[in-house]
Parts: C-alpha cells; structure tokens; sequence
C-alpha cells in the first residue's frame, strides 16, 4: 500500500507481514495408486457385503463412508512414496553391482528381478499419485523425475494459497478472514433477492420450445449402460467432491460397487429426490488473472461428488442435442458449434464510427451482464422451465428438488431465514397458513446475538425457567421424594421409579403385545403368576429378601406388600427418611428385577443369601460415598 507523499516527490509504501499460518482441516482423500494393490478390491468387497437400512442413496454413501478407515489404513501402508522409490533404487543398484560381480548366482539374480518390479512399481504410484495432485498435463510426456517438474508443482501449489484478498469495500483481510471475505461476497451476490425484477414472463418470450417428440426423447427410460457410460467418461484425474472418492475409485471397483450405483441412481430419477450428501459440493476459487488480490478476481467451482456429476452427464447428454434449437443465436457461448468470438467482432463492427453525428440516430447502454446472470431466484426459473415445455421435464427436477423445503437440526433461526431469502416455501404456507402474512425479520451478522425470553416477567433466560415452562403444572407425586433423592444411585431410582407406575415389562404386561401367549409363570418361585402384584413381594423368593433387608436395616415395621408399601411411602409420616432406608428400598427392587431377568433370558441363578448380600454391599458403599463426599464439602466450607 502506497502512503501519500506529502513533500517529497516518493511515496513511501507500507508493507504488512502478517504472522501466523491458517490451520487446514485435511479431509479424506482416495488415492487413484491404491487400486493396485492386492487387498483394494477385498477391502471393497467386504465393506460392500454389509447391510444397511434406508434408500438405495443412503446405502451407498454409508458404505463409501465405511470405506474411508480401511482405506486410510491402506494407504499408511505405503508410508513415504518418495522416500519408498529412493530406498528400492539404492537396494537395487547394491544387488545390480552384486550380480555383476557373480553372474552364475541365482539367489542374486532373483533379488535383481524382485527389486526391479518393486522399483518399477513404486515409481509408477509415485507418478500416479503426482497426476492427480499436479494436474500438470505435460506429466504424460515422462517429465515425473525432472527437478523442474518438481519445481512446477511446488510453484502452482504456492500459487494457490490466499493469505490475503480485498473486500468489495477495498478492505485488506488476513489468514482466518480471507474465508469470511468470499462468504460474505457470494452471499451478497447469491443469496440476496432482487425483487426489482419481474420473473413473470410472457409466452412471447419463448419463441423455441420442445415438440412432443423431442420431449419425449428427453424423459426416455435410464438404462443400465447410460448410467455406466457418464461415471467411466469422468476424468481419473478430476477433482474429488466432498466425499473425497474419484472417478477411478468406482471404475476399479465397479465389479463390486456398480450394481448398486446404478440401482441409487435410477432411484433418484424415479424420485427425483436427492440425498444431502450427494448434493453437497466444496467451493474452490480459481483466480481470473496472474495477480488477483480483490474478492471479485476469482471464480468460484463447484468440486462434486462422482454420483452427482454421473447425473448431471446423463441430463446433460439428454438435453444438449436440443440446445440448438432452444437458445437463440445470439447466444453464441457455451453452446456446441458456436463460438464467442464471432459476438465479439460483431461487437465491434458495430461500434465502429459509433460516434460520428452523421447518420441515424443511435443510443448505447452498458449492462452489468454478472448482476443479469448472477442470482438466485426460484420463481424465474421455475417460470423459465415451464416455458420450455417444464411440465414433462418436471420428471427429472420437481420443485422440491430444485428448493428443499427441509432444514438442517444444527441450524439456528438465523440460517434458516437467511436460507428462505425472504421466501417462504410453498408447502410450508399450505401447512401453516398464518406465515403467509407475517414478515420475514431483516437479520444481520454485524450485530451481537441476545438471548429473549417471554415466558417471565423478567425477559431473563434461565434454564431452570425453560425447564418449567415445558414440564408444565402438574400435581405433585406424593412419594417421588423416596424414589429421586439427593445421593441416589440413577439405575436403582429409574427402577424404582418404573416399579412405582407399574410399568416394568412383566409377563402380564406384554402379554397383550404378543399374539402367542407367554409362560406367565414366575421365575424367581415358579409358583405364582410373573406380575407386579406377585413379584413385590408375595413371591416367596422376593419376599425373603425383602424380610431380611428390613431386619438389617431395623424397619420390622414397614410393610411387605407392593400396595401398602406405596401407600406407605405416600404419607409423609411413614414414608422412609433416612438415606440408609431409601437405598435399601431402591436396591431390593433392583436387585430382584435383575435377578428375575437373567432367571428368565440367561437361566443363572443365584440364592437369596447372594442377593441379600449384594444389597447390603451396595448400599453400605453408597452411604460411605456420600459421607465421604459431604466431609469434603465442610472442609472446603472450612477453608
């Protein structure tokens, strides 16, 4: 940057160095040298051969996913490719000088031949794995072992670092606020609806549509070798989506992986409904010229997935023979067999002499084309499929492929209205008419979040407020003090607790979800019926627990049967008050409730000797945590 000068005839320049390297989040990446080894397809294979539930999309990227460890463990496997083809080359021109000396030894000579594929082959991955990372084309040519090819890769990977760029207000940002920058551009150029432009169009407009035979052509069934022809006309070298797998990871594997590639992506044209993370891309900013520095130097591409390209080829491959005949003339980019170069000598053969006065009179407009091309809005494309006959196209992309209506569950309410560009979904407003007259409110980054809180007078948010607000006001459960106290053990209380509503899942109870009728026989006595009422405690095996629990906890004259225990525990005046009582009550009923379990799942058994035992352990180590626990509390009191 350049100071202003002042009285001398230089101007001093202000050169910034900022410190500190932006931390890079490596995400996986196949290596294309991998499908030559040995286990790759075995790999593959078994990974392949597990069963997942959910559409045929979803099962195929689970299983890609399921992939990416053992993968991963496969590359590690090779270590260093450079330094692997440098120690093969030194071992190899030791064994070479060793047969020279001994021509007549065959262990050398063997060695010599080992060595040599090793080599060869270690040299080969190390250039494949060069060409998909270089995407130098001249690699072809045997350049790979050359300090200036070297030298190349090195420079074009410089080349492509962003430390610094200019926002639109002519801001320098650094390291952590370059991504900021590009994000807040594309939003503003993207994301924001222009609602000066009037995307309801006259049919006039549309002077070349689609005959019915054309159309028909378009929405002909999707065959087996279309859809394998578009994955195997993929570049092996192209760049991966965000899932990191290339086109010669699924041209390897086909064998093994095509049958249901080819099932998920018939599915999507059956549905035309596509999965998450499959529409997923990665942005990559290429530069427009040598030195970029502003945010608007550089175009952003999309890097997607090998299934999403494999689509957009098939749609592609239908709808670029009619191309012709749909756009107009005098659109001559982008289309097969015209140029753009023939607009611009047109261009400039009209503006030559534009500016003499003789002649007829003329007017000239500039037109910004990127704010004409440049946006986002659903309702112009919607009317602009329409107009080319989008009622059979709709086949292949419906409204609710072109504008999910679904929203993430890690957005906050700030992305989902940023998402809506102050547009709310259609059936979002046949669902919940009342949104149809609100306004969408105007949300900011610049300004800090604050947290607001209607349900209390006081518009202070408390956790423990918002934890009664969605409980409600019910009446209090007598008893729920005996079952949830302070110190007590979760696993017996949630028992105890499901014990209290009668909802622990006795034969009696699922009873009535089974249409075969179960042993309803106790498996603890086997002399009664396996229920609530029967289990605590008229069972004779329960009840001697029960019995000699309460001897050792003195509490002879607490009751033994479920219904007057609870009512027991009801009145605040018999309910049990010590910690001692509480527990023992938690556990017995824990402790019987498993010990019926593993009777009736595993057929292990234990005697009431064991089980008393087990009770009084754990609640003699629960009530020495505890006051071990509050001792520690007074003395930091204390201190």
């Amino acid at each position: 940057m350049f100071l202003p000068r002042g009285v001398s005839d230089h101007s001093p320049s202000l050169l910034s160095f900022k410190g500190g390297v932006r931390k890079r989040r490596w995400g996986f990446k196949f290596d294309n040298y991998l499908v030559h080894h040995k286990h790759f397809l075995p790999i593959v294979s078994d990974v392949w051969q597990k069963r997942i539930e959910g559409t045929f999309m979803f099962q195929v990227t689970q299983k890609l996913k399921a992939l990416k460890k053992p993968l991963r463990s496969l590359r590690n496997t090779y270590g260093d490719l450079n330094l692997r083809a440098v120690k093969l080359k030194t071992e190899l021109d030791v064994i070479q000088i060793a047969a020279d000396m001994d021509p007549f030894n065959l262990a050398l000579r063997e060695d010599l031949e080992f060595l040599r594929v090793a080599y060869q082959q270690a040299r080969h991955d190390e250039e494949v794995a060069i060409m998909q990372r270089a995407k130098v084309k001249w690699l072809k040519d045997g350049d790979a072992n050359t300090k200036y090819f070297h030298m190349v890769v090195k420079e074009k990977r410089n080349a492509q670092q962003i430390h610094s760029v200019r926002k639109v207000d002519g801001m320098f940002v650094y390291d952590d606020d370059v991504l900021g920058a590009f994000v807040d551009n594309l939003k503003a150029l993207l994301g924001t609806r222009d609602d000066s432009i009037n995307p309801d169009m006259p049919d006039q407009f549309f002077v070349n549509t689609l005959s019915l035979a054309e159309s028909l052509d378009m929405i002909r069934p999707i065959s087996d070798a279309d859809i394998r022809h578009a994955i195997f006309s993929i570049g092996n070298d192209k760049a991966p989506g965000s899932d990191g797998f290339s086109a010669t990871f699924f041209k390897a594997a086909w064998n093994v992986i095509g049958p249901e590639v080819m099932r998920a992506i018939h599915n999507f044209f059956y549905r035309s409904r596509l999965d998450k993370e499959i529409n997923h891309t990665l942005l990559c900013l290429l530069p427009k010229s040598p030195n970029a520095s502003s945010v608007t130097d550089f175009r952003p591409i999309s890097c997607c997935t090998v299934l999403y390209k494999c689509i957009s080829k098939i749609l592609v491959d239908r709808i670029k023979p009619y191309l012709d005949g749909l756009v107009s003339r005098s659109q001559s980019a982008f289309i097969s067999g015209r140029r753009i170069v023939d607009n611009i000598l047109m261009a400039h053969e009209l503006v030559v002499g534009y500016h003499l006065q003789v002649g007829q009179p003329r007017c000239a407009f500039k037109i910004d084309i990127r704010k004409a091309y440049d946006m986002v809005d659903w309702r112009f494309l919607f009317n602009m499929l329409s107009g080319v006959d989008g009622s059979r196209l709709s086949l292949y992309i419906s409204y609710r492929a072109i504008h999910s209506a679904g929203f993430l569950s890690s957005w906050t309410v700030a992305d989902l209205y940023a998402s809506m560009h102050g547009v709310c979904p259609t059936d979002w407003l046949s669902r919940f008419p009342h949104l149809a007259g609100n306004a969408f409110p105007t949300l900011t980054d610049d300004l800090p979040d604050s947290l607001c809180w209607n349900n209390d007078d006081s518009g202070v948010f408390l956790v423990r407020n918002a934890y009664n607000s969605i409980i409600g006001n019910f009446d209090e459960i007598p008893w729920w003090r005996t079952v949830w106290f302070k110190g007590h053990i979760p696993k017996h209380a949630f028992c105890l607790w499901t014990a209290c509503v009668r909802r622990l899942p006795t034969q009696d109870r699922i009873s009535i979800w089974k249409h075969e009728p179960p042993n309803l026989v106790c498996p603890l006595c086997g002399d009664g019926p396996d229920s609530h009422t029967h289990l605590f405690f008229t069972c004779v095996f329960a009840k001697e627990v029960w019995s000699a629990i309460r001897v050792r906890m003195e509490w002879e004259d607490f009751p033994d049967a479920w219904d007057d225990i609870m009512v027991a525990i009801s009145d605040p005046v018999t309910s049990p008050k010590g910690l001692v009582r509480k527990l023992s009550l938690a556990a017995s009923v824990y402790a019987i409730w498993r010990e019926r379990n593993k009777r009736l799942f595993r057929g292990d058994k234990k005697s009431t000797h064991a089980i008393i035992s087990e009770i009084s352990e754990v609640v003699r180590l629960r009530v020495a945590w505890k006051m071990s626990k509050d001792k520690q509390h007074d003395d930091v009191d204390a201190a």
